[in-house]
Formats: structure tokens, sequence, C-alpha cells
């Protein structure tokens, strides 16, 4: 006879401890997992406080076969079963959990013997693999009330038979319910949106199921290897059916698909009867080409039907007979790879309504001699065109900002190339081993925004200065053979991006400024700099990536004040074999990741104090990263900008020579008119708005550059775009932003919520932007003088 125990509670040295300082909150800060809190004549439990005062089983070291858990011990609520608390337990037959209890941990029941477990209407989330490998389980019952259920919940339960998924939930998460050997029925509501990748995976026994109306997207692999499958029907609402989702679905005959799928992914049907038993030859699925099917004959020249919106991936991969396409504007997405190693591609068209180029889509195409990028296409992918050996010459439009890595390389007779000053990203070796490469003289390649590489061998101790406008330095690109002859290099502050292996190797360049507007640093791009002895990274960094400094070996003090993001391993502080560097620093502030980087590896962290500078006579205030020994100048100037209520020269001087902050700083203009726009003047002339608050008589704003700052009483009647002019520039703004137009950050070109800005663009006092506001702003540039 099984043998089955309620549990008394009983608190030991924990509660004892709570109650001798009760004035002391309790909470996973102050009680750790080794809080000794035990239940039973037998200490069958371990358990420890969370934050909101109840208590988390931790641990369970009963031998029962039939557990009931408590829901309280000792007066406090049991809340949460934490992760592996019954995991690869063999003994355990049942669990019954109290209506306590909210959450169910990671892979708390995890391989168990559990033939049966109730499940309260209190849980609000099971956590991943909870139940996963409980070979035992044939039932279960969800409760309406959970609204949350993680990856892999039941995953390799190969009894469980039936699942009823409750109403609250929206998402089936990844594999939630693969290798379910023994599932034969599965109920979704009308309220899931989207079933993740591999979500019924391997289940061989379901043979139907329903999806219904509220699903939008079916994720890679859901459905895959489900042998018995015999019918789906993708409701109509679904726009994406992801890689491999019906593959292995060997019984699957019928499948209806509706005209709402836009993207379907690659093999997402194959060893399906329903693609077995397709005719040679185009496979058009709802508005998707999904694939060409069996052998194309030599000089096959295709036409896509108009009402085509997708190509998958692949669709025409080595298709050796395919001479040329004929591609509809109704076509928005070519897939990856579409036409990789079509050896006899000779003709295609690209329609004006596309935006990207995809990675490896014309791979091998060797007879293709020529191609027009239309002028809708922003980006061009990775390897897009490699070994297009016919390919002579390639414009490539204004609207590209960005080329992939090796995109044109190994075209052999690739010798013409024009391309525009607005490319701002190039992968590395994008245009290596082409003619037009080879000719290009030795010393600093540009294209566009873009310092591609630095061609033939370097001289002995090579300084390089490289122009303002520049925005990003690829990968590789100063990491040739003779890269150690570099000893110094001048980055302007227009540079954003240093992509992988930039620098990579080179020995012998000297500590280098980087720019104060510097986003990404890429993997190993300053690999192997054994110069380095001290660097400084601008606040403005949003991302280092591994081994950005590693194998620096004499790097011992880096600067890294207010990033946000989390340091990978070894991306500085460390050399060959992962060893750390003895002496190394980082410098950062409190709680930043620098200090988190600092404490998880084990590094000496040096908190950064902010400095603060007062001018006395204007009382503007500087404060943050600014170096030692640094004074604060300030020059009013006269007569600089119309409209402005007044305009600062503010500048740090150390040493006699003006210098910028190491880092973000806060900088206080005091003002007594509460309607101002403060713009910082950029190097070019160019204005750009510093989006103030104002604070107790200051305009307060963060910034990581100093410089002119002007202070304008925004009342400018139509000035959209807030350069303090209106003219025809204005409308096209404004224009632009009812297109629905966004900055390069993502954000509206307009702030709505900017009232003062509103109240004078609002022509029509309608309390909206819109059309009438256009005209409106048409009509009043024609009647006046600017």
């Amino acid at each position: 006879m099984k043998k089955v125990k309620r549990l008394t509670a009983v608190i030991l040295s924990a509660l004892m401890v709570a109650s001798a300082f009760s004035a002391l909150p309790v909470s996973a800060a102050t009680v750790d997992n080794s809080t000794s809190v035990v239940s039973g004549d037998d200490n069958d439990y371990r358990c420890f406080f969370l934050d909101d005062g109840t208590l988390e089983i931790s641990e369970y070291v009963g031998s029962d076969t039939d557990v009931i858990i408590p829901n309280e011990i000792n007066g406090t609520a049991v809340t949460s079963i934490g992760k592996y608390v019954f995991s690869y337990n063999s003994n355990i037959d049942s669990v019954t959990i109290p209506d306590s209890v909210t959450n169910i941990g990671y892979g708390a029941f995890r391989g168990s013997s559990i033939t049966s477990i109730k499940i309260p209407n209190s849980v609000t989330r099971i956590c991943t693999g909870a139940f996963s490998e409980c070979a035992k389980l044939t039932s279960i019952t969800i409760p309406d009330s959970v609204i949350e259920i993680n990856g892999y919940a039941f995953s390799e339960c190969t009894k469980l038979t039936n699942i009823t998924i409750p109403k609250s939930v929206t998402c089936i998460a990844s594999n939630t319910f693969s290798d379910c050997s023994s599932l034969k029925s599965v109920t979704i509501p009308n309220g899931v949106t989207s079933i993740d990748e591999g979500a019924f995976s391997d289940c061989t026994k379901l043979a139907s199921i329903t999806i219904p109306n509220s699903v939008t997207s079916i994720g890679k692999g859901t459905f895959s290897g489900c042998s018995s499958l015999k019918s789906i029907m993708v409701p109509n609402g679904v726009v994406s059916i992801g890689e491999f989702a019906f593959e292995n679905c060997s019984s699957l005959t019928n499948i209806e698909i509706p005209n709402s799928v836009t993207s379907i992914g690659w093999d997402a049907f194959s060893n399906t009867n329903w693609y077995n038993n397709h005719s040679d030859g185009l496979i058009i699925v709802g508005k998707v080409l999904y694939k060409y099917k069996g052998i194309m004959p030599n000089n096959t020249d295709i036409i896509i039907p108009e009402g085509t919106v997708a190509i998958s991936k692949d669709a025409f991969y080595e298709c050796n007979g395919l001479r040329s396409v004929s591609i509809p504007d109704s076509v928005t997405n070519i897939g990856e790879a579409v036409f990789d190693g079509c050896s006899n591609l000779a003709s295609i068209n690209l329609p004006n309504s596309i935006t990207c180029i995809s990675n490896n889509i014309f791979w091998g195409c060797s007879k293709l001699s020529s191609i027009t990028i239309p002028s809708s296409v922003t980006s061009i992918g990775y390897n897009a065109f490699v070994d297009c050996s016919s390919l002579k010459s390639i414009t490539i439009p204004d609207s590209v900002t960005s080329i992939g890595s090796n995109a044109f390389g190994g075209c052999s007779n690739l010798k013409s190339i024009t391309t525009s000053d607005n490319i701002s990203y190039i992968g590395e070796y994008a245009f290596d081993s082409t003619p037009w490469y080879d000719n290009q003289p030795d010393g600093l390649v540009y294209i566009g925004k873009v310092l591609y590489s630095y061609k033939g061998n370097m001289p002995k101790n090579t300084n390089l200065t490289i122009p303002d406008g520049i925005v990003s330095i690829s990968g590789h690109a100063l990491s040739s053979s003779s890269c150690s002859n570099l000893t110094n290099i001048s980055l302007p502050d227009s540079i954003t991006d240093i992509g992988d292996f930039a620098f990579f190797e080179c020995t012998n360049l000297n500590n280098i400024k980087f720019p104060n507007n510097i986003k990404n640093i890429g993997e190993c791009a300053f690999f192997g700099c054994l110069k380095f002895t001290s660097i400084k990274i601008p606040g403005s960094i949003k991302f280092i990536d591994v081994d950005a400094f590693y194998c620096c070996d004499n790097l011992l003090s880096v600067y890294l004040p207010n990033a946000d993001f989390e340091i990978p391993l070894s991306a500085f502080g460390y050399k060959f074999g992962r060893e750390q560097i003895e002496g190394f620093k980082l410098y950062g502030y409190e709680g930043t990741c620098a200090e988190r980087y600092a404490l998880n590896w084990g590094l000496t962290f040096v908190p950064i104090v902010d400095s603060v500078l007062t001018d006395a006579a204007s009382n503007i205030i500087v404060s943050g990263a600014i170096k030692e020994n640094t004074t604060l100048s300030v020059k009013k100037l006269e007569n600089t900008f119309e409209n402005h209520i007044a305009t600062y020269d503010i500048s740090l001087q150390k040493d006699g020579a003006t210098v910028q902050p190491d880092g973000l700083i806060t900088i206080k203009i005091p003002s007594k008119v509460k309607n101002c726009t403060v713009m910082w003047q950029k190097e070019n002339g160019g204005l750009e708005n510093m989006l103030t608050e104002y604070i107790d008589g200051y305009y307060v704003f963060k910034t990581n550059h100093i410089g002119v700052y002007a202070l304008f009483e925004f009342d400018v009647f139509g000035d959209v775009n807030q350069d303090f002019d209106v003219n025809v520039n204005d409308v096209t703004y404004f224009q632009r932003y009812i297109s629905g137009a966004k900055n390069e950050e993502g954000t509206p070109l307009i702030d709505e919520n900017d009232k003062i800005l509103f109240k004078c663009i609002d022509l029509n006092y309608n309390g909206k932007l819109d059309v009438q506001d256009i005209t409106a702003l048409q009509v009043f540039i024609t009647e006046n003088t600017y």
C-alpha cells in the first residue's frame, strides 16, 4: 500500500533569526538558497524566501510516493515550486500542488516517475521543461489560470495521450510537446496567436489537429515528424509558415493554405505525400512560390505568375537548366539562396517592389552577365553575387545603405562598380577577388561612407588619418599581413561602427582615441594590439563583441563609462589562453556593465566619480566623465543665430588644449525663458536638438560632446524640421512624416507629444497633423518671404 502523509510545517533556524530581527525584511536578498527552512518530521523540504515574503520549495528530500505539498509552512505561504525540485525522482507516483502555488519552476518534475498530477487553478506559469521526460505521465489538466507555458514544458512525455490548452494561453512555445510520441489529441483554443518552433515535432501518433483562426504564425519545425498527420487546414490569418514546419509528415496528403500566407520557409513540406504527389514544375502555395520540383530541362524560361508575393528560400536551388526568370512587381520578398547554383541563369529582372537582395541569392550564377538592382533595394546580403564570373559591371543605387560580407567576392570579371555616398556598412571581403578591387591604387580604399580596406603593403611607421564623414570601418579592413607597420591612426567622430577583425594583430598600433559617437566594436576588432596600454571608450558605445581587445597584453586600463549592455567573455583583460592580464583595471560607474563584467570574471574594478565644473559668470554646470585637472570655459556668443535667446561656446580645457569628455556628461544651462529648445551646432554647421528638460530654471541634457549650444524660443510658426527657418524643406519634411518615414533611431520624424512644436505646426488648428496642415504650410510659404 502506498505511503501517504500530509506534511506538517516546522521552520527552523531561519525563522528564529527572522523573528529575532523582525524589523528587517526577509527576502531572497537576505536569505539565500542555503537557508534551512524545512518541513516534516524527517525534514522533507528545503525552501527559501522570495522577495514578496512567500516561500519557494527548492529541494525535496522525502521518500513519499504520493506527495501532498503544503500550502503554507508555519504560516508562510508556499507560492512556487523551484527548479529541479523533483527532477529525476524515480520514487514518486503523484504530486498534489496546493492552490497557493502560482509558479512551477524550470525542470521542476523533469524526468521524474510521476503518473498523474493535479495543477490547481492558482498556477499562472509553467516554466521551461517543468514536466519534460516524464515518461510515465499519462494525463494532465492545465487550468484556465495558466497564461504562460514555456518551451519544452511537456517534451518527451511519451505516454501523454491528450492535452487541452487553456484559453488563457496565447502562445505555444518552442518544443512544448515535442517527442510526445503517444499524443493523439490536442485542443488549441481560439486566442493562441503563434505556434512556435518544434512545438509538436515528432508527435508520431497525432493524426489531426485544428489550428484556430487566431493563429498568425507557424514556427520552424512546428509539426515536423508528425508521421500520422493526414491533413491540415491553415486558417485565414496565418501570414508565415516556418522552415521544416511539416517536414517528414509522411502521411500528410491534404494541405489547405490561404492567400494570407506571404512567407513559407525552406523545406516546409519536404517528405510529405502532399509534396511527393505534386507534378514536377513550379509549386505555388497560395501567393507564395514554394519550390521548383524535379529536374529542370535545359534552357528553361520561367515566368512567375502575377499576384505571387514571395519566393521561398532555395526555390530554384541548383536548377542548372534555368536560363531566364521574369518576376512580377507583386513580389515583395525573394528568399535566401533562391537562385544559388543556377549556373546557366543568364537573364533576370528584379521588381521595384523588393527592398532586400537576400543572402546567397545568386551564388554561382556564372552566366549572369548583367543585372539591374532596383531603386527600392536598401540592402544587399552576404554572398549575394559570389562567383558570378560573367558579371562585368554593377550599379548600386543610391537607396542601398548596406552591403554584406563577400557580396561580390570572386566576380572575376567585375571591372566597374558604381556606388553612392549613402553606403554606411560594407561587410568583410565584399569586393575582394574582383578586377575592380585589383585596379584600386594601394592605400586606403573607401566606398561610400565606409573605410573598406587598406590595399597593398603598408610602409613601416605608417600614420593614417581617416577623413570626417566616414561612418564605419569594414571587417578585416586593416588586418593585412603588413598591418604590424601601422603605428598611429586618427578616427573622426563620424565613425559609429568598427567591424570584426578590423585591426587584428596591428601589433605596433599605439593607443587610439575612439570617436565620440562610436556605437559598435566588432569581434576581435583589436585582437593582439600589443602597444595598447590605456583606452577610453565613450559613453555612446552600445555593444562590444567577444574578444574585441583579447591578447592586448599590455592594456592595463580601460575606461568604460555609462555603457549599458552585457560585455562578453574576454572582451578585454585577458591574454592568450584566457589568462588574466596582471594589473588590469576596468574603470566605470557603479551599477553598470563595466562593474558587472569585472565582478563576473574577478577583474579589478575602479569606480569613476563624477566631476562637477561650474562657470561662475554664466552659472553653466557641467558634470560627469571629465578628465582630472580639467577646467570649464564658457564664452557667450553674440549675433550667431537669428531668433536665439543666448548662445554659448562651452569647452573643457586641459594643459592648454581643448578636450572632449571621457563619456557621458550632463550640461545645465540657466535661463528664465521656459519654452526654449537647446540646439548643438555640429562641426558641419548643422543643428541638433538636445531634447532638454527644464528643471529648476535650468535646461538640462546629457551628451558625450561639447561645443556651441544655442537657446531658441521655439515659436517659429510652420518650422516643421526645427531648423529655425520656414521654407520648402519644411513641406518635404512634413510630407515624409505623414507618409510614415522614421529617423535613424526608428522614431517618428515629429514628436506629437512636444506641445510647443505641435502648436506651431498644427496650422489648421484641428488638433491633429494631417495633409491639410501641409496645404496650409504651402500657402503660408507662398504668401510670406523667408
